[in-house]
């Protein structure tokens, strides 16, 4: 097995176990939230929930999640470099390390930290959207790039809509996830990708 399909390898199994871990352990979740919305819920809300002030947190869904989107940002905090080795593409390693990094901080600082919660996911949510467009630059596959570029938009598109409090009738958690489901998906997408990637 040569050297690139070893890297190969761990770029997918980073990116495809962690984006999938995180999906599930996110709806298991969601599940286990009393009364939780998908719709008029923060994401964010399922490691704790602060309005006014006032914090309430219910177990097991903060430490499912926090613990899920931990690992979630430690694996894709990992795969930036095994990105970078095998793209050798410094705004793909960045925009990756960027938002696995944010994604640790998401779940270090739930929401009971204030700033910190918001600096972490402002980190997660920049960088992330642009990761399929700036990935588009280095896939060689004309369906997956177009497919990329869709995702990106969209992420992009939703994450403006989502600062600007217009939830297109969604719901601002419903919009939100119009953020952050186009970028799992993709993710998945391109752990299979990087298999074939030579």
């Amino acid at each position: 097995m040569s050297s690139t399909d070893s890297i190969n390898k761990i770029v997918s199994m980073l990116i495809t176990i962690g984006a999938a871990q995180f999906l599930f352990m996110m709806h298991i979740a969601e599940f286990l939230f009393p009364s939780y919305s998908v719709s008029n819920n923060y994401i964010s809300d399922l490691g704790a929930m602060c309005r006014g002030g006032v914090c309430i947190i219910y177990q097991p869904s903060s430490m499912i999640f926090n613990f899920s989107i931990v690992i979630l940002g430690i694996m894709i905090t990992l795969s930036s470099y095994y990105i970078y080795k095998l793209f050798r593409s410094f705004a793909l390693t960045s925009v990756v390390f960027l938002a696995g990094v944010g994604s640790i901080g998401v779940g270090v600082f739930p929401e009971t930290y204030g700033v910190l919660h918001t600096i972490s996911s402002i980190i997660t949510f920049i960088p992330a959207s642009f990761i399929p467009l700036v990935a588009s630059f280095v896939i060689r596959d004309s369906f997956f790039r177009i497919f990329s570029v869709a995702m990106s938009t969209l992420s992009i598109i939703s994450l403006a809509l989502f600062i600007s409090r217009n939830d297109l009738g969604l719901g601002i958690g419903g919009i939100e996830r119009l953020i952050v489901y186009p970028i799992l998906f993709w993710a998945l997408f391109f752990g299979g990708y990087v298999l074939r990637h030579k």
